[in-house]
């Protein structure tokens, strides 16, 4: 796995030619023919920009003693998210909208997310649903970083960044938050790994790299879906999410995107 100072250093540079917007934007045209095949390749073109999705499943945490415990998890678009966590304590709902996001503990405090984690936050439960999905934008940079190997398999790399970035120091750093890292196995075009930069909810400015690894893809109503996903930070394993249904009818309100 690529650790943080090698993930900066990917961000940075591609290592493929790419072409200039007149914005100034760096976009390369086999990355975007890698990310139009994986689209094409999961189902993306049955879904739609204000797409909303409903997830039933289980988590299991790192420290747990390996109980899962249910979860229920909305999506709309690319950058709403609603989860709600049953464990042992009680309910804990997360939620993030408009570049800004929350957690309500069990017993009612909630604790404001960091803004270098939720500004560019995308949707990383569904891949044809993540910043993949906005790669037609021309303020969103696109870059293809080569091959790698992936369990065996070879993926390519694309890096992606989205137009929403969180405030900083520096611009370097706001651009490395808000990128994506996309592992497309090149037999399957599924996206086996998404990584990308955390910042600590604790510690001011210090990040680590968090990966998440994708597979026992299913199709629903004609969208591949990884059903196995777990959460990698730094090479230790935060969660694993088992789903069990996935609702592509499904309606969501607005009100499922704030904390009440």
């Amino acid at each position: 796995m690529i650790r943080s100072s090698a993930l900066l250093a990917l961000l940075v540079a591609s290592i493929s030619p790419a072409q200039t917007t007149s914005t100034g934007v760096s976009r390369d045209p086999s990355a975007i023919a890698i990310v139009q095949s994986s689209l094409a390749a999961m189902g993306g073109a049955k879904l739609s920009a204000g797409q909303s999705v409903i997830m039933t499943g289980t988590i299991t945490l790192s420290g747990s003693s390996s109980v899962p415990f249910p979860v229920i998890i909305k999506t709309r678009g690319t950058s709403q998210l609603r989860s709600e966590l049953t464990t042992s304590k009680g309910l804990r709902v997360t939620v993030i909208s408009s570049g800004a996001g929350a957690i309500k503990q069990p017993d009612g405090t909630i604790k404001r997310l960091a803004p270098e984690n939720v500004a560019g936050y995308r949707n990383q439960y569904l891949p044809a649903l993540s910043s993949l999905f906005e790669f037609g934008l021309a303020s969103a940079p696109i870059g293809n970083l080569g091959p790698a190997n992936v369990d065996g398999a070879t993926a390519d790399v694309i890096s992606i960044g989205t137009s929403s970035k969180p405030t900083l120091g520096s611009s370097s750093t706001a651009t490395q938050a808000s990128q994506i890292l996309f592992y497309i196995d090149r037999a399957t075009q599924f996206v086996t790994r998404m990584q990308r930069l955390h910042y600590s909810e604790n510690v001011s400015d210090e990040t680590q790299t968090m990966e998440i690894r994708f597979s026992d893809y299913r199709a629903i109503q004609g969208v591949s879906i990884p059903f196995h996903q777990q959460t990698y930070i730094d090479g230790s394993m935060l969660m694993d999410l088992q789903l069990s249904s996935v609702d592509l009818s499904a309606s969501t309100a607005d009100s499922d995107f704030f904390l009440q």
